[in-house]
């Protein structure tokens, strides 16, 4: 396998998808993390490599364009790669092929690398080798960007932070953020049919409970989890538009 060009085989196994048999958004971002996990490990920047260096990526932004809903069942051809890398920064992208050929998604995301202990950016990633980068390569989603803070006027839904919402590391992880907000975006969003998303991590949760607010639009969707007066986690939804 070239190692620029990552490439994974996936299978939609019914437990990541919905009541109409479609893969969950959060079981996409799954998939996606894997890969891009499976692909930092055969270049040495690996968890189990990083880790030995006092080092660890975490996820500082990303943003999902989704072309066509993949099913139950359906085989899954996902090709990432990294962009560009400078300091504590990576830029990956991916896209996400049906069998049949067609685009199911394409999405991007950057990367952070820091001091486990001091929880801060490292001034430079301890690669043992050059890392091979596709900078022509962009995926058509797009570079994910920084969201602005907003407030609400509608009061939160409560999460709390439970055994199942934390990695192997001990911290939440991302994708709890999504289902998150996703769950109180439920009862408005449950007949929309999702076009993009764009995250921006912004502190970690810590054990106990984390507020959630969210805005809904004919057309779109923003979300916050907050804990205390910080947000962790910024979310914005786009919906294709409804022609009922």
């Amino acid at each position: 396998m070239h190692l620029s060009l990552w490439t994974e085989i996936r299978t939609v196994y019914a437990s990541q998808v919905d009541t109409a048999r479609r893969l969950r958004l959060v079981s996409l971002c799954q998939m996606l993390q894997e890969a891009a996990g499976s692909h930092a490990n055969a270049l040495g920047l690996g968890f189990d490599q990083m880790h030995s260096l006092g080092q660890v990526w975490v996820l500082n932004r990303w943003k999902a364009e989704i072309n066509e809903a993949a099913s139950w069942r359906d085989t899954l051809r996902i090709e990432t790669w990294i962009r560009e890398m400078s300091g504590p920064f990576s830029w990956r992208d991916f896209e996400v092929l049906h069998e049949s050929g067609s685009k199911i998604a394409s999405a991007s995301a950057l990367w952070v690398a820091l001091d486990i202990h001091t929880r801060r950016p490292v001034r430079q990633i301890s690669s043992p080798a050059p890392v091979p980068l596709i900078p022509q390569k962009t995926a058509a989603c797009g570079t994910a960007l920084k969201i602005a803070a907003r407030e609400f006027p509608e009061p939160p839904l409560l999460f709390t932070v439970n055994y199942s919402d934390l990695d192997m590391v001990g911290h939440v992880n991302n994708t709890s953020y999504l289902r998150w907000m996703q769950d109180a975006l439920y009862a408005q969003t449950k007949h929309r049919e999702l076009l993009s998303v764009e995250m921006q991590f912004l502190a970690e949760a810590h054990s106990g409970t984390v507020e959630v607010y969210t805005a809904y639009s004919p057309t779109g969707a923003y979300g916050v989890v907050r804990q205390g007066a910080e947000d962790l986690c910024r979310a914005a939804f786009t919906f294709r538009p409804d022609l009922s």
